[in-house]
């Protein structure tokens, strides 16, 4: 693999068939060097993040405060069993009756 300045790996055809393989992905020959560029410039868009300056800055998962926003819990009456029974393909008594499996 060649090297880069920063003296990591760059991405090279090799690297790029060694993940196809362990992501169990297919490309083609032609595709395989598009990819290796693509990949190194998203490493090279990474590395730059890692110059940002972050002392300070407060670990976080979301970039805004989540509230998991739901209904309250309060019980309400279903529709009568005799209707949901009625759409039933075939019923018997107050239960739905469905062929047997076993």
């Amino acid at each position: 693999m060649a090297e880069l300045e920063a003296g990591e790996p760059a991405i090279d055809e090799k690297l790029v068939r060694y993940l196809c393989r362990l992501s169990r992905l297919s490309l083609t020959d032609e595709e395989i060097p598009r990819y290796a560029a693509q990949l190194e410039q998203i490493v090279g868009y990474v590395r730059m993040l890692d110059e940002v300056p972050t002392d300070g800055i407060e670990p976080t998962s979301h970039v805004l405060e989540l509230a998991n926003v739901t209904r309250p819990d309060v019980p309400v009456a279903s529709a009568p069993r005799e209707k949901i029974l009625a759409n039933a393909p075939c019923a018997t008594e107050d239960s739905f009756k469905v062929p047997k499996i076993v």
